[in-house]
């Protein structure tokens, strides 16, 4: 009598358990891929460690330039506004007078 209620109780709970085990086998299998995942991921990281920081090195490298380029042109504008007016002037403001720049 006792291994007919095991069965009884087997086999039921074998039928109320099919859904809540495939879930919880779902869950099991999501859980696998995202360690996986997650072991790739730092796998990556780490063997392009230092492509990444290069890559930063050279992006501040290019911004620092960038600025030093805007401040040099900055520092040089009124110096080619300056020869600008002096040529206009030289020049009498045409194009047609470069003749007597030849002269001297």
């Amino acid at each position: 009598s006792h291994c007919v209620t095991m069965a009884e109780t087997t086999s039921s709970a074998t039928n109320i358990a099919t859904p809540s085990t495939y879930e919880a086998d779902e869950r099991i299998a999501a859980r696998a891929a995202v360690s996986v995942a997650d072991e790739k991921w730092r796998s990556l990281c780490t063997q392009h460690a230092s492509t990444f920081v290069a890559a930063e090195r050279r992006s501040v490298a290019v911004q620092s330039s960038l600025r030093e380029l805007l401040e040099a042109m900055s520092r040089v504008g009124p110096s080619v506004r300056r020869v600008e007016r002096a040529l206009k002037t030289e020049g009498g403001g045409t194009d047609g007078e470069d003749g007597d720049d030849e002269e001297e």
